[in-house]
Order: C-alpha cells, then sequence, then structure tokens
C-alpha cells in the first residue's frame, strides 16, 4: 500500500514465470569484490553472495566484500542457462562505475525527508494484527492507521488480541483509530477524509471469504468510489460540477452519454484523474479471485494485489528449491534488504541518458543495487533484469527504479 506498483515487482519476482533467483559458482569471481561483480553478467542482476562455508546468503553485502574460492553468487535470471560472466574491460568499467572521488557524482535534487503517514485500511480479515505490526516496523514514530469496517471496536479489539497484539504495549510507532461504516456507501467513505490519507489498503473482508467474486467485486466497488471521490473533492472539479451535471442530464437519453459514463468509469478505475492531478494518496485493492486479475489488468488497473495468488507463488518456489525461502523471507519482511520503487529523481535527472549499469552505479552510491524499472511512457510494465544493459534509456520525471535496499 505505500508503494504504487510494487505488487507487480512481485509478481516478477515469484514464481516461475519470468525471472528467479539462481546461485551459481565461477571461478573467474574469486578475489573480486562485490562491487565489481555487480558489472560482470549481461544477462543477470547481481544480488549477493552465499558463503562455501555458510548456509547463509548475503543480500546486497557491503561493496567491497570479496568473493572466496567456492563461494556462489545470487543472481536474479530468466533462467540458469540464460545468463554467464564476461568481465568488462577496464575502460567499460570505468565508464559505468561511480568516480572514486565522490564530489564528482552529480546528485539530482533531493526527494524529501520522511515523514509520519496515515494509512488507511478498509476491511476485515482476522490476520489483520500481523499486518498492523509489519506496518509499525515500517513508518515512522507519530504515524496513525485508521481502521474502517463494519466490524464492532470490541470484537476488533478481541481480534487483535487473540492474534497476540497488545496495542498499547506492541505499537512504537503507529497509532491506532477506529472508524465505523460501509466501505461500499459514499457517505460513509466521505466522512474519512480521503485525500488526508498517504495511503490506503482495500482488504478482501472476511465477511465474505465464501464468495470470492462477491469480495473482489466489493474491493473494486469501493476502488472506484474512492478514487472518484477524491477526483471530485479536487477545487476545479468542484467548480465545474455543476456544468458537467447540466451537460449530462440534457444529454441523457443519447448514445454519446452512455460512452461518456463508459469512459469516466474506465478513466476512474485506471486513475486517470490521478495521472494528471498527482494526489499524494495511494490506494491499493486486494483480489482474491484470478478472474478478477485478468479482467482489471485488460482494463489497466495497475493498483491491485492479487494476495492468494503471491503466496501461491512463494510456496511453489520454496517447494521446488528451499535455499530460496531465506532470499524470500528477507525481501518480504521489514528487517534487512527489502524491494523499494525509487522516484528516479532520487538518483537521475530527468532528460537525462544514461544506460542501466551507468543508473546501477548511481544507486550503489547509497548502497542499493538496481534491478529494474518501471516506465512511465509504459506504466502497465514492469521491466526486470533488462536484457541490454548498456543501452542509453532517456528517462522521464515520472519513472520509478526498482532496487533491493535495507531500509527506506
Amino acid at each position: 500500500a505505500r508503494q504504487p506498483g510494487l505488487a507487480r515487482v512481485l509478481d516478477g519476482l515469484l514464481g516461475f514465470e519470468g525471472h528467479e533467483f539462481y546461485f551459481s559458482r565461477h571461478k573467474e569471481l574469486d578475489g573480486k569484490t562485490f562491487e565489481e561483480a555487480l558489472y560482470y553478467f549481461p544477462d543477470a542482476v547481481v544480488l549477493g553472495i552465499k558463503p562455501k562455508d555458510s548456509e547463509k546468503v548475503n543480500i546486497n553485502p557491503p561493496g567491497d566484500s570479496v568473493f572466496r574460492p567456492g563461494d556462489e553468487v545470487l543472481v536474479l535470471a530468466e533462467d540458469d542457462d540464460t545468463y554467464s560472466i564476461k568481465i568488462p574491460t577496464k575502460e567499460e568499467l570505468e565508464g559505468w562505475q561511480r568516480p572514486k572521488d565522490e564530489s564528482e557524482i552529480k546528485t539530482p535534487h533531493s526527494t524529501g525527508v520522511r515523514t509520519p503517514e496515515r494509512v488507511l485500511f478498509i476491511g476485515w480479515r482476522r490476520d489483520l494484527d500481523d499486518m498492523i505490526v509489519q506496518l509499525d516496523e515500517y513508518v515512522l514514530k507519530g504515524s496513525e492507521l485508521v481502521l474502517f469496517s463494519q466490524v464492532d471496536i470490541k470484537s476488533r479489539t478481541k481480534s487483535m488480541e487473540d492474534g497476540g497484539l497488545n496495542v498499547k504495549e506492541d505499537l512504537n510507532n503507529l497509532t491506532l483509530k477506529h472508524e465505523i461504516g460501509n466501505s461500499i456507501s459514499r457517505r460513509h467513505l466521505q466522512r474519512l477524509k480521503l485525500e488526508s490519507f498517504d495511503s490506503v489498503l482495500i482488504l478482501a473482508d472476511e465477511q465474505l471469504e465464501l464468495d470470492v467474486t462477491k469480495m473482489d467485486s466489493r474491493s473494486l466497488t469501493t476502488l472506484l468510489l474512492i478514487r472518484d471521490i477524491i477526483h471530485r473533492n479536487k477545487p476545479s472539479t468542484k467548480t465545474s460540477m455543476a456544468s458537467q451535471f447540466k451537460s449530462k442530464v440534457a444529454q441523457r437519453h443519447s448514445v454519446c452519454t452512455i460512452m461518456d459514463q463508459e469512459s469516466w468509469i474506465n478513466d476512474v478505475l485506471r486513475g486517470e484523474s490521478k495521472k494528471k492531478s498527482g494526489p499524494k494518496c495511494t490506494i491499493i485493492s486486494e483480489i482474491l479471485d484470478p478472474k478478477t486479475k485478468l479482467l482489471i489488468q485488460s482494463s489497466s488497473v495497475s493498483d491491485f494485489v492479487a494476495s492468494n495468488e503471491l503466496i501461491s507463488k512463494a510456496l511453489a518456489m520454496v517447494a521446488e528449491r528451499q535455499e530460496v525461502s531465506q532470499i524470500l523471507q528477507e525481501i518480504l519482511s521489514a528487517e534487512g534488504q527489502e524491494v523499494y520503487m525509487r522516484p528516479l529523481e532520487k538518483y537521475v535527472f530527468p532528460g537525462e541518458s544514461l544506460s542501466f549499469f551507468e543508473a546501477m552505479a548511481r544507486c550503489r552510491a547509497n548502497k542499493e543495487i538496481l534491478i529494474g524499472y518501471k516506465l512511465y511512457a509504459d506504466p502497465d510494465s514492469v521491466v526486470l533484469n533488462p536484457s541490454n544493459k548498456t543501452e542509453k534509456i532517456k528517462w522521464q520525471s515520472s519513472d520509478l527504479l526498482i532496487t533491493v535496499a535495507e531500509d527506506d
């Protein structure tokens, strides 16, 4: 919910389609540093080191960590036979890597200091206590989580306590606030002042867990309502509301009106109003039915997470290769290395032309590993482990860099 587009990245990392995690041994890496190895695989992204005498995988270790004889390299690749080592020339390496003198590095303008967040969870599920604990580890002290559902507060408190969560003792950064209401009631949603939230997560409500189709329908209805409420609450939208209403009434019997309504629904569903005005509120909807996923993908909806499918993919990967378990545990939890969607301006100037390897070097200045990107020109596509890492890309201000880093 805090990082729009992350669900698509995780969908690409989990399962057996697309890119996977592989371990391999390369004698050429003996004596080389992790920093050097990052540029030795044109068809893979180097993520870590698995020491010969240890079962622990060091994801994103310090750049000066040295490969010893017998150590394996952890990479992200399309398949175990699609990548090989290719040591670049000294000139190529110097061209990609950051300068020795830190003062020579161009630093794009700051993306701002982190501040406490306001987060809204809509719906109720029995494992919500685990989600709250995880969120508490991600956010800064002073952040607020609002829980909105039809479940009464007494039942909520009991459910969280049964799950082992003592709100007063276990939460260090979050303050909980309870709101009761119907998630498909416009009046109830408007009461929440949705524009004040940094992120909204629409949960698959457990009250409908026996019918995933109804559950998904309710979640998407809530998504539509929230986006429309935020869109209509903008000053520019409010001023033109009356004229829009008159126009629609005058044409209510025409085919054009039907087309306008369909277009409006598609725009709201795709978040077109968000793209044009850029509200700060991020809205993510959880879905359960794979058929729903196919439906909304065809409508270019990016703000959703297919939770059941992600869990199934992760379990399948661990069942086939147990060593992957440690990697998933680390990148999917608040501790250790995680996957982040970084705004372009953190490392690259808008309009600047850099190759993937050159952008990697910018990220390494902050001890992050670049694993892919999401281009604004193709918002429905996430590129992981690009095939041509030396090809120049002209970056735009709304592009996102996908990195592995220790913290936010």
